[in-house]
């Protein structure tokens, strides 16, 4: 269980990472004013989400456990939640 929590962890750290990076892209874009700009932050906004969603399938694959119990799933969180939060938890 450790195993997959370190995964999560690694998962959340690296969105957290790149979000940062492309928010603040958005925002120098958005200031700017610069729409060509905005637009390719806007991809690779969506870019950070799928590679986070990737993320995640590829855990649920190595550790296919996971999906088979929500209340599984939802210890796992808690005990990620703990381990490393995310800046919506800090």
């Amino acid at each position: 269980m450790d195993e997959v929590v370190d995964g999560i962890c690694e998962c959340r750290k690296e969105f957290h990472i790149q979000s940062k990076k492309t928010m603040d892209a958005m925002n120098k874009a958005q200031a700017s004013g610069d729409k060509s700009k905005m637009k390719a932050t806007q991809s690779e906004i969506l870019a950070v989400t799928d590679a986070k969603t990737r993320c995640f399938d590829d855990l649920a694959k190595k550790y296919p456990e996971i999906d088979k119990s929500e209340k599984h799933q939802e210890e796992l969180m808690a005990k990620a939640d703990k381990k490393c939060p995310g800046p919506e938890n800090e």
